[in-house]
């Protein structure tokens, strides 16, 4: 098989693929495709193909429920904390267990004060978290 924009020879490999979406980022390593050995464009088979939608689709059904969870969550919110973890029981996969709820509960309130600290003028620029992740990093390889 040659490549469609340069005529290069195709071999199986594996290769990323990425998504940039308005709401989320989707990066799949080591997905199986036909690469061109002279430019390296990646081509996939239909099965390959059927595979990416099915994620993609999952993933948009994904983002659409934490998206209606989120608005109803700040409408919810001043009605108080009891309200807000009915929704979310409501909401949730019956196949859940004990410990996803529990994390579940942890994740909101983490997010509850992070949004009182960016509401008290609190927040970090992007640069800064960029800045601080980079000084943790620092030692262990990922400079």
């Amino acid at each position: 098989m040659k490549c469609h924009f340069c005529s290069g020879e195709m071999k199986k490999g594996k290769t990323t693929y990425t998504l940039n979406r308005s709401s989320y980022h989707l990066l799949i390593d080591d997905f199986p495709a036909w690469i061109c050995s002279q430019c390296n464009e990646a081509y996939f088979e239909e099965s390959v193909v059927d595979n990416i939608q099915h994620i993609i689709k999952n993933l948009d059904t994904q983002v659409n429920r934490v998206r209606e969870a989120e608005l109803e969550c700040r409408s919810l919110s001043v009605k108080g904390v009891k309200q807000q973890v009915i929704y979310m029981i409501e909401i949730i996969p019956e196949e859940i267990i004990l410990d996803d709820i529990m994390a579940e509960l942890y994740f909101m309130k983490q997010v509850d004060a992070g949004l009182k600290e960016l509401d008290d003028g609190k927040g970090i620029p992007h640069e800064g978290v960029e800045k601080r992740i980079a000084g943790r990093c620092k030692g262990h390889g990922n400079n």
